[in-house]
């Protein structure tokens, strides 16, 4: 669905913005037709939300920083409706790893009631969301962030115009890194995901720069955000297992093995981190810089 996001020529600014209202319009479209379940229409959402909020955070320097922050905390408080919709069909997930992870038979036994507690309030989350309601929301937001994106129109053709967001973009990833290594608490995993997040949607539309390169690079940080996605789902499946006060069965096993994965996982994002943050912000900017340079000129011929 967003891979076809991608940039057309070297004016780059323009072309971003571009990018933005086809993701606006194709959500709307499928917001207005229909033509699937309302859950997956909110599973597209929520990632067509994350998409736009990153690449405004590449065209935070074309905007202004007043631009930007106001749209980017209305953007966050979009897919903030769709949370526990989000949330139950993650943990459900996470059973379904859980399980094909163990091999203990009491673990495995507990990871299944568990899960049929999970599909159960799943299910009553979703007989209490009015999606009529939900998916009205999402278009009346999203028609007003094209309204007001029409009235700052960019025409830009400059690449230095789009490197202070790579810039930011990276150096706030990184940052958030150091900060895992010294302390990963699952707040700092979480904000570092969503660094990983928008530099995976900045650099997947700026592909054609220099594919065969950029698409290898955005594969790693795809299966960084995942990782960091899962250890992000393994700490809320501990949280609600914590939270049933009412059941009698004993889910130690369970929250044992949870810490177990945790820690493999946590050293391979580490690892793979390690990779993809190994340059500093100039570096990487820089680097793009010398990609889109390429560009420029085989597109010229």
């Amino acid at each position: 669905m967003i891979q076809k996001f991608l940039i057309n020529s070297p004016a780059l600014p323009k072309e971003i913005f571009q990018i933005l209202l086809s993701i606006i319009d194709e959500a709307i479209l499928e917001i207005t037709e229909r033509k699937i379940s309302d859950y997956l229409i909110v599973f597209n959402l929520r990632k067509r939300v994350k998409n736009l909020r990153a690449l405004l955070k590449l065209l935070r320097n074309e905007f202004g920083e007043e631009f930007y922050k106001k749209n980017n905390f209305s953007l966050r408080d979009v897919n903030r409706r769709s949370t526990a919709i989000r949330n139950f069909s993650a943990l459900i997930k996470v059973c379904e790893i859980l399980k094909s992870a163990s091999s203990d038979p009491i673990c495995n036994e507990a990871l299944n009631l568990l899960q049929s507690r999970i599909e159960s309030d799943f299910e009553d989350v979703k007989r209490k969301t009015d999606y009529d309601a939900l998916l009205n929301f999402y278009k009346n937001q999203l028609e007003k962030y094209k309204t007001r994106l029409l009235h700052n129109e960019i025409d830009s053709n400059r690449f230095s115009n789009l490197k202070y967001g790579l810039y930011k973009i990276y150096s706030d990833g990184k940052k958030n890194f150091a900060m895992v290594i010294n302390n990963p608490e699952s707040e700092v995993l979480h904000d570092w995901r969503k660094n990983a997040k928008d530099l995976y949607y900045s650099l997947l539309s700026l592909t054609p720069l220099w594919k065969p390169v950029i698409l290898g690079y955005t594969k790693e940080i795809k299966l960084l955000s995942d990782m960091l996605g899962e250890l992000h789902d393994l700490y809320e499946f501990k949280l609600y297992i914590q939270s049933l006060i009412d059941n009698p069965f004993d889910f130690t096993s369970v929250i044992y093995f949870i810490e177990s994965q945790n820690s493999s996982l946590l050293e391979e994002s580490v690892s793979l981190g390690k990779k993809i943050y190994a340059e500093d912000e100039e570096q990487f900017s820089e680097r793009i810089k010398k990609y889109y340079t390429g560009y420029k000129r085989e597109f010229k011929k």
